[in-house]
């Protein structure tokens, strides 16, 4: 996600779990706490509510896709890898090497590379998580390739879309446009996750909140699309799925409110307006 001076993001580029006083500038966003935790750790510690961008949960709460806060997500260690420090090339390369082997991510990727003229993103470690902030991304440290997978598929199509210069601006968008593009955004890169790791027969999307319902969905109504590989078609269908958990059920890590609102109050806090 994009986030706001509302967010609590990383105090330096590695986070260590503590939160900026300031925020981005207006017009800046940084969407590294609009995702949380893992659905495990969401759904033993959300009892009474939901948080925003990978969690979900069908069964309690509906958490949206959330990255984990530190120590939250994935099994790895973490051992070696310190918050804010550059990502070793060779695991730069092979994370690369199997996006690329991936139709949906590597079309991702194209759109990076049309703008920078390779895939030389800068790439850090964070012990809060992966997210992207302005045109920089981060990798979780305590995660897995596993996981890797489906958070960059994520988090690069934010990177692709800032490097595009599509990053709603609330201080040039009436309120309903700037939260409509903020909201288009989030649920298209959800919907192009979900399509990247069904491409790879991945059945248990590591972080990526909803994954699991959203494959039982396509299974019960539409087997023959993922049978025949249909995936414009299924991507179509994961942003309608995906819109509707936004609007419903997901809530946002930071604040536990729906996106929707929450964007609405961001531009109202930028705008020197009183929400509604």
């Amino acid at each position: 996600m994009s986030g706001s001076e509302l967010l609590h993001g990383p105090k330096t580029e590695s986070g260590q779990g503590a939160t900026t006083t300031a925020g981005p500038a207006p017009g800046r966003q940084d969407r590294s706490e609009l995702r949380g935790m893992t659905y495990e750790q969401g759904a033993g510690a959300v009892s009474a509510h939901d948080h925003g961008h990978d969690h979900p949960h069908p069964d309690t709460q509906d958490h949206a896709p959330q990255e984990p806060r530190p120590g939250a997500r994935g099994t790895g260690s973490g051992a070696g890898r310190r918050s804010g420090a550059a990502v070793p090339n060779a695991i730069r390369a092979d994370l690369i090497r199997r996006l690329k082997a991936i139709p949906r991510a590597k079309k991702i990727l194209d759109r990076i590379k049309a703008k920078l003229g390779n895939y030389k993103f800068t790439l850090k470690w964070s012990s809060s998580g992966t997210y992207v902030t302005g045109k920089q991304v981060f990798l979780a440290t305590k995660s897995t390739k596993a996981g890797w997978i489906g958070d960059l598929a994520h988090e690069l199509y934010h990177l692709a879309s800032n490097l595009e210069g599509k990053e709603p601006d609330p201080k040039k968008l009436g309120r309903a446009q700037y939260v409509k593009k903020q909201m288009d955004e989030e649920i298209g890169s959800q919907a192009a996750c979900y399509i990247a790791l069904m491409q790879i027969g991945d059945k248990k999307g590591v972080n990526q909140a909803g994954y699991k319902d959203w494959l039982k969905y396509v299974k019960k109504s539409h087997t023959a699309l993922q049978r025949t590989k249909k995936w414009a078609k299924l991507e179509q269908l994961a942003i309608k799925w995906v819109t509707k958990k936004y609007k419903t059920k997901w809530v946002t890590n930071n604040t536990s409110e729906n996106y929707y609102t929450y964007w609405g109050k961001y531009w109202d806090k930028v705008r020197g307006r009183a929400s509604p």
